[in-house]
């Protein structure tokens, strides 16, 4: 093989890692601008991976393998202690180890002879490459892992996230949804929709930690599996930034509008230092940690987000949204954002199970015991009140 080739080959595949380890750094970051940094990076990474990708496949007909951590197994387990937590500076080594490999396969593509018949092109890629180079950024700390699996073929957990995800300082877990329903988006109250950003913003942070945790987790999958789920980790970021950002600039005028006693209180609250309140649960972490791919894709992509479409159009609709056009131009980004996550979910569900009646076995499946995952959350952050879920289950 051409030595160029092989090194656009080689450094497709590190690029795909290092986005991987870009969206475990987005599970160890804290607040919302840093989780969207990570995410940021993740999805450069593999946006121009998925380009070499492109360039190979249309020049030289090549097809990328599947993926996995296999050829980096004994590195990758030294930055345990263990097996259980991450040893922050060989972990930092390693990935920086990935920039150097990247750096030494670029310079191979910039040393190639003018007279070379793919000249031009190749000096295209090596910018490509290029742009990845000193993109580092350390991975959080104390990310604790609750075990480290080696080895598979399949499509199957290999590595597993931290436990530990901590919610933004900007928040406080107070009210269990036992105790108060989650906020809903209202049609025209200004002080219910100002409320409901914030909590809406959580929500889509959990999305994109979802996403992250299958992207690092899960091996022997197409690149295109982590471009997709890549791009919805970044999608998600990016509403979660965008809607807690808009509801703190919703603020003055709620002061000035509203005689929401409790509303003006947590404002007043927040303003002089102190944390938005959030359900205990914090949007339910614990039900996907130990779900599986198959049990994620369902419960978030085609459970959640694709019927989310037609509720974003109605919200559009709304005399809110008539108010304030840079909420509906939101949603109608949003909207677009949710259709693709939704064809996402279908598209790699039809890889997993490529019979149609496993699949609707499968939607069935999940969907019988999708309250008893969710319950796994109130059971770890609501204590007594599982119990109580239990009986309304039961109802």
């Amino acid at each position: 093989m051409d030595e160029a080739v092989k090194s656009i080959t080689h450094a497709l595949y590190l690029l795909t890692l290092k986005s991987r380890f870009h969206a475990l750094s987005l599970l160890g970051a804290t607040s919302f601008p840093s989780k969207l940094a990570d995410a940021k990076l993740a999805f450069d990474a593999i946006f121009l991976a998925s380009i070499l990708e492109d360039y190979l496949k249309r020049t030289y007909h090549f097809s990328a393998r599947t993926l996995t951590w296999k050829g980096q197994l004994d590195t990758v387990a030294d930055c345990f202690i263990d097996k259980k937590t991450i040893d922050q500076s060989k972990l930092d080594n390693f990935i920086k180890s990935i920039e150097s490999d990247l750096s030494m396969h670029l310079q191979t593509l910039k040393d190639i002879h003018p007279n070379h018949l793919m000249y031009a092109s190749v000096h295209f890629i090596a910018k490509i490459i290029d742009q990845q180079i000193g993109s580092y950024k350390p991975i959080g700390n104390d990310l604790i892992f609750p075990d480290v699996h080696w080895g598979s073929d399949e499509p199957k957990k290999t590595l597993k996230t931290p436990d530990i995800i901590r919610l933004d300082d900007q928040f406080e877990a107070t009210t269990s949804v036992l105790e108060k329903n989650q906020v809903k988006f209202s049609k025209v109250s200004f002080e219910e929709n100002v409320e409901f950003f914030w909590n809406l913003g959580i929500r889509e942070i959990l999305a994109a930690e979802i996403c992250a945790m299958s992207i690092f987790e899960y091996d022997n999958l197409p690149l295109d599996f982590y471009h997709d789920m890549v791009k919805q980790m970044y999608d998600e970021s990016r509403h979660a930034n965008f809607y807690i950002k808009k509801s703190v600039e919703f603020f003055p005028i709620a002061k000035k509008r509203s005689s929401d006693e409790r509303l003006l209180a947590i404002i007043s609250n927040f303003e002089q230092g102190g944390k938005l309140p959030v359900p205990k649960e914090k949007n339910f972490i614990e039900a996907f940690l130990n779900a599986s791919l198959t049990e994620r894709l369902i419960l978030l992509n085609i459970r959640t987000e694709a019927p989310a479409v037609a509720r974003l159009k109605d919200k559009m609709d709304s005399p809110f949204c008539d108010e304030f056009p840079d909420i509906k131009e939101s949603f109608s980004i949003d909207r677009n954002d949710e259709i693709s996550h939704g064809s996402i979910g279908y598209k790699w569900l039809r890889h997993l199970y490529p019979e149609l009646e496993t699949r609707k076995k499968i939607l069935q499946d999940v969907d019988s015991y999708r309250g008893l995952l969710l319950a796994t959350s109130i059971d770890a952050n609501s204590e007594d009140e599982f119990l109580e879920l239990l009986e309304r289950l039961a109802e």
